[in-house]
Parts: structure tokens; sequence; C-alpha cells
């Protein structure tokens, strides 16, 4: 259903309402105070977000955070449709640390325009989505999980952007050390950085003397030894855990960087570290 006007929807007990709002051409929103937390993904379109700090336009795979009593109003500058979360102020109150991420989002609106992980977000709002409308056994425990995940993800997104490459392609790595399992790619890290694969390749070149691939190889080893050390995984499962996708190839790196087996590796270390 088209709408007209913004979508009301009350915030269940779990402390989170997820809902799509398909937008038609005449959309208005007049200025607003929420009592609640707020994120809206860009499924289509572009909008822009009034506020007391000035304006701010999102488009597609964009994310936007309006922090409670904060004033507010979306504008459609292409015809839009977007997926919401209201995120109740009780949320967080039996968790401190959720509680700081959440502050850690700033009083202010923000925009995250160039995530690394927008691709996962469509899906993540129709899983919840799909959790909220089922209200099957364990559904509030799951939308309160994913919710307290992607806030940490967009927590660890913040900060000042370097305009210059070099500072950009630091960040990166960050994230990388960060997320070397999820399915990583040269075009996935240009378009974070905003260079093309080839410059892309220059910058780590020129920093780290070893190529884009060569790099996420070193971090995702780093995870699976630190798995291994654990003692809860098989080399099997540190392998999947860590991103690699195929048990022979990560045996075949493992001995050509260690020089040795997962097996023998983890026998000489357990030894050495009683």
């Amino acid at each position: 259903m088209r709408r007209s006007q913004p979508v009301e929807v009350a915030i269940p007990d779990n402390g989170v309402a997820v809902f799509e709002s398909i937008h038609d051409t005449a959309f208005d929103m007049p200025p607003r105070v929420d009592p609640f937390d707020k994120l809206i993904l860009v499924v289509r379109g572009r909008i822009q977000i009034e506020g007391p700090a000035g304006d701010a336009e999102a488009s597609f795979g964009s994310v936007v955070y309006v922090p409670s009593g904060v004033s507010h109003r979306v504008k459609d500058l292409w015809q839009s449709t977007l997926f919401l979360m209201r995120i109740a102020r009780g949320f967080e109150v039996d968790r401190p640390d959720v509680r700081d991420l959440i502050a850690s989002l700033g009083d202010q609106i923000s925009v995250w325009d160039r995530l690394p992980f927008r691709e996962t977000l469509v899906p993540l709002w129709r899983r919840l989505i799909s959790e909220q409308t089922a209200g099957n056994t364990g559904s509030g425990v799951v939308i309160r999980s994913e919710v307290q995940q992607l806030i940490v993800r967009l927590a660890r997104s913040l900060g000042p952007i370097d305009g210059r490459d070099a500072g950009r392609i630091h960040l990166l790595l960050e994230e990388m050390k960060l997320t070397s399992y999820e399915p990583w790619s040269v075009d996935r890290a240009a378009e974070w950085v905003g260079v093309s694969r080839r410059q892309l390749t220059k910058l780590f070149r020129s920093e780290w003397a070893c190529s884009f691939v060569e790099m996420l190889t070193r971090l995702r080893l780093d995870r699976a030894k630190a798995f291994l050390l654990s003692g809860g995984y098989t080399a099997a499962g540190a392998a999947y855990a860590s991103g690699f996708g195929d048990i022979a190839h990560f045996y075949r790196v493992f001995k050509k960087h260690e020089g040795k087996t997962p097996r023998e590796w983890l026998t000489e270390h357990l030894r050495a570290d009683p």
C-alpha cells in the first residue's frame, strides 16, 4: 500500500518495531519529534532529512539514524520506499553496554551512505519484519539480538573520514579486521574506499607492500589460528568461521604461510604454551 503520510506503528514489548513504508507521489511528512530512536533504510528513491543541524540526503543503501527527541522531517526527492525501525528507549534498560552503544551514535541525525555491509541490510529488515509478523517462539529474542548487532556495526562505522585515499584505506583495514569472515572482494573494498580496483591495489602495495587478497588472507589466517587456540573449533570449523569457503584451499594456504598443517601448528603451540 502506497502512503502519503508516515506510518504509525506501535512498538511491541521487545522494544523494536520494524516495517516498510512505500511512498506515493503525494507523500508529505510534517516536522515531528519522536519518543523513540529511529533507523531508516532507503530501499528505493532518494530522501532529504531536515533537522536542527541542517539538511542531509540519503539514497539507496543509506541508513539514517534519528535520535529520540530530535525534530526532523523526511522529504522525498525521488519517490521512495523506506524500511524503518523504531527502538524504544527501554530497549537497552537492562544492558548498560547496549545503552552506551546507542549513545555512541550521537544526539543528532546521522547518515551512513557507504556502509561496506549495505547489501545485507535489506535481507536483515525483511527477516525482522517476518519474525515480527509471524510471532514465532523466540521472535522477540531474535529481533533484539539482530538489532543489537546492527547497532554495533553502525557504531563501528562512525568517526571522521579522512578525505585522503591513504586515510580511508586504513579505515578499511580496521573494518576488515573486524569482519574478515565476511565475503570481501576487491570490488567491495574499492567501493568502500571510493576508488577504482586499480587504485585500491596501488594503495595496498604502497601502504603494506601486499595485495588486497594477500592482506585478507593474513587476517583470515589470524582469525583461524585464534579459533584453533581457543580449543572450541576443529580445523574445518575454524576455516569456515574465518571466511574460508573451501577446506582444501584453507589447508594449502595455512601450510604455505606456516610451513605446517593446522594440526601440527596447534600441537606445537600448545606444547610451547601449556
